[in-house]
C-alpha cells in the first residue's frame, strides 16, 4: 500500500497518524483504497434507541464499509484502521461538494477512529450536526480471531524495540478496537428491540444516563460507555425478575444498588450463554462484562478508578433520590473534575522518559494498547496511589487535560500538543488523617515488614510507638504530606 497521504484526496489531510512513528506507506493489504458504494446507512446511538435530549443535539449515522472493499487480512497491524480512514476521506470529500461543512473528530478520544461532523454550512453545532461513524460489516472476519489472548498485532512489525516479543504475544485491547466496530450495529439493534418492549427501563436508561453525564462518567475515555450501561440495565432485567413490571424510580435505584453491590471480580457478568473467555479477558482488564456473542468485552476501558467515583456517587445517590429538593442535585446540576475534589496535584512527566521506561519494563502492554502512555502510566500508578496514601484518602481520580480533542476541519491537520511532557491531575478526596505526620507500618519482625521496607525503600526507619510495640515508619518532613507521598512514588 502507497503512503496515503500522497494519494490524490483533493485538500482534505489524512486524518490518522500511526503510533510507534510507523509511516503509512509499511501498512500492507491485498486490496488497494478505492471507492467503492457503502452496504448501508443506518441510524445509530441516540436517535436509534430513542434516547436523545436536548443537551446532545448531534444525530448518530453509521456507515458499513463493503467486505470487498477490505483484504482478507486487514485486521493485523493496523490496516483496517488506515484503510477505514482512507475510505473516510472520500465521503468527507462527497460530502464537501454538496456545500456542507464538514471536520474530523475522534470515537471517545481515540486517535486511531476519526469520524466525521457534519453540519450546514452556514449553521452552528449548538444547532445540531450529524457524527458520522465507519465499520466493517459483521463478516469482516471470524470474530474469533479477535478473542482476547490472540496477537493481531506484530511486536516486531510495531518496532525493533519489541523484538524479544514473540507473535504470540496477546493484544486484547488491539482486537477491541476491532470487534466494537464489527459488532456495534447488531449490539444496538438487540438494545433496541429490548428497550422497546420495556419502555420503563428506556426512561431509566435516559434518567441514569443524565445522572453519569453530568459527572463526566460517559464523556471519559475509561468510563461507563453508552453500550455498557444500556447492557447493564439488561443484565438487571435478567437477574432480577421482580424488575419485569418495576417502575423507573425502582429501576433507577435497583441499578444504584447493583453498582455498589456486585462484585466484578467474582460475578462472571456478561448477556451471552458461554463465558469460556471471561478467564481470557479477567487476565487483561480491569473489569470484564461480556456481550451477547462472549467475544467482546464492553468494559474494556473501564478502569478502577473510574469505577470507584461511578461507586461512590452512586452511594450518594441512594441517600438523596427520595428527597424532591435533591432531584437537580442528582441529574441536572454538572459536577466537574476541578470541583469535586479537597485537594488537586500536578504531575508533569517527560513522553521520552516514559517511552523509554514502558519499551523496557512494559513492552507486552506497549503493544497492546497501541503505545497508549498514558494509559499505562495510570494504570501502574493506581495501584501504587492506593498503598501510599492508605488511610489518609477516601479515594482519588484522574484527569488528563491533553486527551481533550475538539473536532477539526478536514482541510487541516489535527492540532496536537506540543508539550513535551505528559500532564495527569490527580484529585484526592481526603480523610480526617490526610495529613498525618507518621505513617505507621507493621511490626518490625513480622512477615509484611519486608515489602514495606521494599515500598517505601530509604526513607523507612523504626519507630517505637506508645503501645510500646517496635513498627516499621515513615515520618514526614512537611504538613504538605501528599506532595511528598506522590513525589517518592514517581520517583
Amino acid at each position: 500500500m502507497n503512503d496515503l497521504q500522497k494519494l490524490h484526496l483533493g485538500k482534505i489531510h489524512f486524518p490518522l497518524s500511526l503510533p510507534f512513528n510507523l509511516e503509512l506507506s509499511s501498512i500492507k493489504s491485498t486490496c488497494g483504497c478505492r471507492w467503492v458504494h457503502p452496504v448501508k446507512i443506518d441510524s445509530l446511538g441516540s436517535w436509534r434507541i430513542c434516547y436523545q435530549t436536548k443537551m446532545d443535539p448531534v444525530l448518530d449515522l453509521i456507515i458499513i464499509i463493503p467486505q470487498d472493499y477490505f483484504g482478507s487480512r486487514d485486521y493485523l497491524n493496523f490496516a483496517y484502521f488506515v484503510k477505514r480512514a482512507h475510505y473516510i476521506c472520500q465521503v468527507a470529500r462527497i460530502l464537501i461538494k454538496t456545500g456542507l461543512s464538514v471536520k474530523f473528530g475522534l470515537d471517545h478520544c481515540d486517535t486511531l477512529k476519526p469520524l466525521l461532523f457534519v453540519a450546514n454550512k452556514d449553521g452552528h453545532e449548538n444547532d445540531g450536526f450529524l457524527r458520522i461513524h465507519f465499520a466493517p460489516p459483521r463478516e469482516f472476519t471470524k470474530i474469533s480471531r479477535l478473542r482476547p489472548e490472540n496477537n493481531n498485532l506484530r511486536p516486531a512489525f510495531c518496532s525493533a524495540h519489541f523484538g524479544s516479543l514473540g507473535i504470540d504475544t496477546p493484544t486484547p485491547v488491539y482486537n477491541s478496537k476491532i470487534l466494537i466496530d464489527m459488532l456495534r450495529e447488531e449490539i444496538e439493534s438487540k438494545y433496541e428491540a429490548f428497550f422497546r418492549q420495556k419502555p420503563n427501563f428506556l426512561k431509566a436508561f435516559i434518567m441514569i444516563r443524565s445522572w453519569m453525564l453530568q459527572r463526566n462518567f460517559i464523556q471519559r475515555v475509561d468510563g461507563f460507555s453508552d453500550l455498557l450501561l444500556a447492557a447493564w440495565l439488561i443484565y438487571i432485567s435478567v437477574q432480577e425478575v421482580s424488575f419485569a413490571q418495576a417502575s423507573v424510580f425502582d429501576i433507577i435505584t435497583g441499578f444504584f444498588s447493583s453498582i455498589i453491590s456486585v462484585n466484578w471480580q467474582q460475578s462472571r457478568l456478561g448477556l451471552c450463554d458461554n463465558d469460556a473467555l471471561h478467564s481470557q479477558f479477567s487476565s487483561h482488564f480491569d473489569f470484564v462484562f461480556l456481550d451477547h456473542t462472549g467475544y467482546l468485552n464492553l468494559a474494556t476501558s473501564l478502569s478502577i478508578t473510574a469505577m470507584e467515583q461511578i461507586r461512590a456517587a452512586a452511594t450518594n445517590a441512594l441517600t438523596k433520590i427520595d428527597i424532591f429538593n435533591e432531584f437537580d442535585h442528582l441529574f441536572v446540576k454538572n459536577h466537574p473534575f476541578t470541583t469535586s475534589f479537597d485537594q488537586y496535584i500536578r504531575i508533569r512527566l517527560p513522553q521520552t522518559y516514559l517511552q523509554n521506561i514502558f519499551q523496557k519494563t512494559c513492552s507486552a502492554e506497549c503493544v497492546n494498547t497501541c503505545n497508549d502512555l498514558l494509559h499505562i502510566f495510570k494504570r501502574r500508578l493506581t495501584p501504587l496511589l492506593k498503598e501510599a496514601f492508605a488511610d489518609r484518602i477516601v479515594n482519588f481520580d484522574f484527569f488528563a487535560p491533553d486527551q481533550q480533542v475538539t473536532p477539526w476541519d478536514v482541510c487541516m491537520e489535527r492540532e496536537k500538543c506540543t508539550d513535551e511532557n505528559v500532564t495527569l491531575l490527580i484529585g484526592f478526596q481526603l480523610s480526617s488523617k490526610w495529613n498525618n505526620l507518621l505513617t505507621r507500618g507493621p511490626p518490625a519482625k513480622s512477615p509484611d515488614a519486608v515489602h514495606f521496607r521494599q515500598f517505601w525503600g530509604d526513607i523507612c526507619e523504626l519507630r517505637k510507638f506508645p503501645d510500646n510495640a517496635i513498627c516499621e515508619a515513615v515520618v514526614w518532613g512537611s504538613s504538605n504530606v501528599t506532595v511528598l507521598i506522590c513525589q517518592h512514588i514517581i520517583q
